[in-house]
């Protein structure tokens, strides 16, 4: 029951005074909490829509299921920068995007994220503490979340226990 409540909650928005109001599952809000930011609770902008949720929360089907999400959020610090963290949690401890970090801090573009696995290829990816390329230019399977911007798409992508940003060299 608390399954359905909590997708029921996902795609609640409700009008108030002529604005509409996101309804976070409590999942986001909790783990927004636990990392001492507040969650982005309104709309975003992506490449299809003006209503688009600024996290995406699923449900792993496994039995007990297990929460993954991908959540914007702000740090208090941080809003006159106006950057972002955008938080990556999986509940399963050994699920691959345990192996990073729980946050990617300073983001200034966000859209809707949407956790996503794929093949890809490493070396098309810039560790994002070092600025380095990984050297393996095979495809392979990468977890990680892919954020729809209004100007596109964008991608982080777990690798090696470290966050890497999309970015292909240009030829």
């Amino acid at each position: 029951m608390r399954i359905l409540v909590a997708i029921f909650a996902t795609l609640l928005s409700a009008t108030a005074l002529g604005q509409k109001i996101l309804v976070l599952p409590p999942p986001v809000e909790d783990v927004a909490k636990a990392h001492h930011c507040d969650p982005v609770s309104g709309f975003v902008t992506d490449e299809e829509s003006n209503e688009a949720s600024p996290f995406d929360f699923r449900y792993e089907s496994i039995d007990p299921p297990k929460v993954m999400l991908a959540a914007w959020c702000t740090k208090a610090e941080k809003k006159a920068k106006v950057t972002y963290t955008l938080l990556v949690w999986a509940t399963r401890p050994d699920h691959p995007l345990r192996t990073c970090p729980a946050e990617i801090n300073n983001v200034t573009a966000i859209g809707h994220p949407e956790m996503e696995v794929a093949p890809m290829v490493p070396h098309d990816f810039v560790l994002m503490d070092t600025g380095q390329r990984r050297p393996v230019r095979e495809s392979r399977i990468m977890f990680g979340v892919r954020n729809h911007l209004r100007s596109g798409k964008d991608f982080y992508a777990c690798v090696a226990g470290r966050w890497a940003h999309y970015a292909p060299e240009k030829p």
